[in-house]
């Protein structure tokens, strides 16, 4: 049994979500396609790449679905070999020993930033990944108090080959600790199932705020999403070398706040947009449903999968009382 860091990637605030509407954000989880296979993988990864089976969504060792190989490797390696499959295997490795021969190994990063703060992507875990993060509002909506939630989610499956399915739970309203009650008295668990394809795609479908304990101050809500990346450049390493895009629609919190407010059964749109700016570092807007919101995610250490992802929330006004700023921190590690 292998305990490595796990690649967090969106496990900051995405993990959580900021407070308000939106304390059933961890269904989001991992996002998975953030790192090329060879060109950002750890030393110990590629050694073992070779001799290990075909497992989706891993994160450190396995960091990333993409990073035990290819998504159009996948589909290639999924079929029984022929000839020219083997042949356009072995080019496509060649190609990438190449690149992984143009980056330094102390420039490549064990991890990659985040793609969104509160809202869902499709990417997930693959089975044995475990995450945990940590959520602070400077203060929440239609008040002056700070408030935080903190979590932890399990992935099971292999979304590669078959489907993925994260489980979270959520501890909401830390403040509650001081003046309104006990630790824990709070919370919820969200689930997403998530498959990957070919091509950096992926698509999603989960429910936040499942179950409840205590109380929410966000609507149980059902979702889909789609996320794709796009490659602007062959290496990884390079500026703004990858554009990574999520658009989806749900009820619940994804309603705009009129909606919400009139208890309307309807559904919302969401979405995001990130550019990874340099490797360590990507910033993103996001739509949720009712915030514009804009914020960045870094990796601060090369060693330590560590995300941090600051985060301003409702930037025009339209929902709420004006902007609120957010911050998350998240963590992960993968047994298998």
């Amino acid at each position: 049994m292998k305990i490595c860091p796990v690649q967090p990637a969106i496990l900051a605030i995405a993990l959580l979500g900021p407070l308000g509407w939106a304390t059933g954000a961890i269904a989001q989880t991992l996002s998975p396609l953030d790192l090329d296979p060879l060109t950002q993988d750890c030393q110990a990864c590629l050694l073992d790449r070779p001799t290990t089976p075909t497992l989706g969504l891993p994160l450190a060792p396995n960091h990333t679905e993409s990073s035990w190989r290819d998504p159009e490797m996948i589909s290639q390696t999924s079929d029984n070999p022929t000839g020219q499959n083997i042949r356009a295997q072995t080019q496509q490795l060649q190609q990438r020993l190449q690149t992984l021969q143009q980056v330094p190994l102390q420039q490549i990063y064990l991890g990659a930033p985040g793609t969104s703060s509160n809202t869902p992507t499709a990417y997930g875990g693959r089975f044995g990944s475990v995450g945990v993060g940590f959520s602070y509002q400077q203060r929440t909506r239609y008040t002056d108090e700070s408030d935080g939630t903190t979590g932890l989610v399990m992935s099971f499956g292999d979304p590669q080959n078959v489907v993925g399915l994260d489980v979270g739970v959520t501890l909401l309203d830390l403040s509650s600790i001081n003046d309104r009650g006990s630790f824990g008295e709070r919370g919820s668990f969200n689930f997403k199932a998530h498959r990957a394809f070919p091509g950096d795609l992926a698509v999603a479908v989960g429910l936040e705020n499942a179950l409840i304990w205590g109380f929410s101050d966000a609507d149980t809500s059902l979702y889909g999403v789609v996320s794709k990346r796009f490659r602007l450049s062959e290496n990884s390493q390079d500026p703004f070398s990858r554009l990574s895009v999520s658009a989806g629609v749900g009820n619940g919190r994804f309603r705009t706040e009129d909606q919400v407010q009139d208890d309307e059964g309807s559904i919302g749109v969401f979405g995001s947009v990130a550019v990874q700016v340099i490797p360590p570092v990507s910033v993103f807007t996001e739509w949720t449903g009712q915030d514009l919101n804009i914020g960045a995610s870094v990796l601060p250490f090369r060693n330590l999968p560590l995300v941090i992802t600051p985060t301003l929330s409702d930037i025009t006004g339209t929902a709420g009382d004006g902007t609120r700023f957010t911050l998350g921190v998240g963590y992960g590690m993968s047994f298998f």
